[in-house]
């Protein structure tokens, strides 16, 4: 019987992925640059460090002063956050707390992005333990924010349940040994073939559970 739920943020507790990339595109268009349909995929799950490398692999100095730009540019881009906020949430995090579930969020994106999220939909309370991809040298596909949300919870990697939208955090979850839910979106086509299952909705989530 698991006993930690994992939750990624972007696209599983927000529907944010087509607000991201259309920020992306018109910050890298400022730049001169216009973003493949494949980098806009590949850059789901990721963090600025990991995006930066993929555009700038070769010329630091510009990659640092870009992303440097960006974050200024990302910071004063207004998203309204509780009209993205997946509608199923809340259920699901109330039968989960009533179950006795220690729940995290690990996610890619910036520690006070993630907070602020949560606060925003008073959905902070909810959680023993809110961790982001800054934290670590490398963020997903890594697994290492995986093997540290499990350990700082207090269970083992075989306790947990991750549920995740995209390659790299599935990727993440998969190295670190735990059990990954793929939650699919109709909006974009992302590759969920590597999760231990694939649902359609946060409401499989307790079905799921108690197999």
């Amino acid at each position: 019987m698991k006993k930690a739920v994992i939750f990624d943020m972007d696209g599983v507790i927000i529907d944010s992925e087509l607000i991201y990339q259309k920020r992306r595109a018109e910050f890298f268009r400022k730049q001169g640059i216009e973003l493949t349909d494949e980098m806009q995929q590949a850059f789901i799950g990721t963090n600025p460090d990991d995006m930066f490398r993929v555009v700038f692999p070769e010329d630091e100095e510009r990659r640092e002063k870009v992303k440097a730009e960006f974050l200024a540019f990302r910071g004063s881009y207004q998203v309204d956050v509780k009209s993205i906020l997946n509608p199923e949430i809340k259920a699901l995090l109330d039968w989960l707390k009533d179950r006795g579930y220690r729940l995290a969020v690990a996610s890619s994106g910036a520690y006070d992005s993630v907070v602020n999220v949560l606060e925003q939909n008073q959905l902070r309370d909810y959680f023993d333990l809110v961790v982001s991809g800054q934290q670590f040298e490398r963020s997903k596909p890594d697994p290492e924010i995986y093997r540290y949300t499990a350990e700082t919870l207090g269970v083992t990697v075989g306790d947990c349940l991750a549920i995740e939208d995209s390659e790299h955090g599935i990727a993440a979850a998969q190295g670190a040994e735990i059990e990954v839910l793929g939650l699919k979106n109709t909006k974009y086509q992302l590759d969920l073939s590597q999760a231990t299952d694939i649902i359609d909705s946060l409401n499989q989530v307790p079905e799921w559970l108690m197999r």
